[in-house]
């Protein structure tokens, strides 16, 4: 009997270090986060990008409206920096404000200090600026 549970505890302690071996070699476990902000003469943008292993990444951005218009309309945007771009358009803004939260394949290395953003947005406006990294 005690032979059967040293065969079952050696089976069960290999599975585990193969596990996190596996785990190791595709770098799942590692988890990267930088948070960046700007604002321009009408939006403010605060961006959040958290890789999530060999080339996934989660991207949260919220732009926000800080002129007086009442109707917004979102022709083009897009938060873009070294190998990794969010964008879209052609949506009503509600509240002054909008949250977007994207799984992307990208570069799992976020080594950059910034981010560019870009809008257009109701007949012919346009505004363009620099994120930097977060100050906490």
């Amino acid at each position: 009997m005690k032979l059967w549970k040293m065969i079952l505890l050696i089976f069960a302690l290999g599975a585990v270090i193969i596990y996190f071996a596996v785990d190791f070699i595709h770098q799942r476990h590692i988890s990267e986060q930088k948070e960046f902000t700007g604002k321009g003469e009408n939006w403010e943008v605060f961006s959040k990008l958290t890789s999530e292993g060999e080339r996934k990444y989660h991207h949260h951005i919220e732009i926000k409206y800080l002129g007086s218009d009442n109707e917004i309309n979102i022709r083009e945007w897009k938060v873009q920096s070294n190998g990794i771009a969010t964008g879209g358009g052609d949506f009503m803004l509600d509240n002054h404000r909008v949250i977007i939260s994207d799984d992307e394949i990208g570069t799992s290395s976020i080594q950059f200090e910034e981010q560019q953003f870009f809008i257009k947005w109701n007949d012919d406006n346009s505004e363009g600026f620099i994120l930097k990294i977060k100050e906490n």
